[in-house]
């Protein structure tokens, strides 16, 4: 079967856009932007013609063009337009972000301790245990446990494409292809949230920020991967 075929692309386009319509709705911009990103890296990785991979990306700007104009709500806007003006409204939309880029910046290479954080545990950072749960972990821990944790990650996404790599059947290796773009994007988004680089959409860091749905999805996730692996010797 082609995966790039168009008939494939449309389907698999209805399949991503009605959840995806449906979280918008709550609002829930950060859940929408992580099932984007996983369709998205499908069509990528799934042999569309140079063509087909320029008229998506056009679809996108049409998207986020309507999208700006007639269904993302006002704080919304502000949330993005504060990645590019970081100096703006610093008491507001962009406090959460600024007192993260302090706790990450006052951490030094080992940190100020555990539970010594002043931004964290002072209240000063919000939502320390899941939007910016970076921020707090590089502030106690320093740069060392931030690396520590980054480079745990990375050996994860790195296992995960080497499992998808033997996999004998297209199904069998977009699964694995699949878990990895999840848990790349959120930790993207996740990480550049608290470094300024993304707007902040509530996305959670994989298997370190606090939450139980967060975390049985995230193993539930892998135990598919794993199922798959048993049948390949890597």
């Amino acid at each position: 079967m082609a995966i790039g075929e168009a008939r494939h692309i449309f389907v698999s386009f209805l399949i991503f856009a009605l959840p995806a319509g449906l979280t918008l709705l709550q609002p829930d911009l950060g859940s929408a932007s992580i099932l984007g990103s996983i369709w998205l890296g499908f069509l990528l990785v799934s042999g569309l013609p140079r063509r087909w991979i320029v008229a998506v990306l056009l679809l996108i700007m049409v998207v986020g063009f309507a999208g700006w104009h007639w269904f993302l709500e006002p704080y919304q806007k502000e949330r993005i337009t504060g990645v590019f003006y970081p100096e703006r409204n610093v008491l507001g939309i962009n406090y959460s972000t600024n007192q993260s880029k302090i706790a990450i910046g006052s951490a030094g290479l080992w940190g100020k301790g555990w539970n010594q954080g002043t931004e964290t545990q002072l209240g000063y950072l919000t939502e320390p245990s899941t939007d910016f749960i970076f921020a707090a972990l590089t502030e106690e821990w320093g740069a060392a446990g931030a690396l520590a944790v980054l480079v745990a990650f990375f050996l994860l996404i790195y296992q995960l494409l080497k499992i998808g790599a033997a996999q004998n059947s297209n199904f069998e290796h977009l699964i694995a292809l699949g878990v990895a773009i999840t848990f790349s994007v959120q930790f993207l988004v996740n990480a550049g949230s608290a470094t300024g680089i993304f707007p902040v959409v509530g996305v959670t860091f994989p298997f370190l920020s606090y939450g139980g749905s967060s975390l049985i999805t995230g193993f539930g996730m892998l135990g598919l991967v794993y199922a798959s692996r048993r049948q390949t010797a890597i």
